[in-house]
């Protein structure tokens, strides 16, 4: 009786898992479609302004147009690739 119960619950649960992960692989297909390509990424304007804020919502200064430049993942310092997982975490 007991092995029966627990076969039951294996299957279910790998029966969730197989559900998960088709989830998961039809969130990721969608999303990809609607993305835009790392081309037209890096075709954008580079120019962004960055405004501040105070809290009542006016503007406090606004700064810009920053540019910068596209560097190949193997030209950013391992400084500050820790740097920007550290702050994503």
């Amino acid at each position: 009786m007991w092995r029966r119960r627990l076969v039951l619950a294996f299957q279910l649960l790998a029966g969730l898992v197989v559900l998960a992960f088709a989830v998961l692989a039809i969130t990721v297909y969608v999303s990809e479609g609607q993305l835009p390509s790392y081309d037209e990424l890096k075709s954008s304007p580079n120019g962004q302004m960055i405004r501040v804020h105070a809290a009542d919502g006016t503007v406090i200064v606004s700064l810009g147009p920053s540019y910068g430049e596209w560097l190949p993942y193997g030209k950013i310092p391992l400084a500050m690739r820790e740097a920007m997982v550290s702050v994503e975490d």
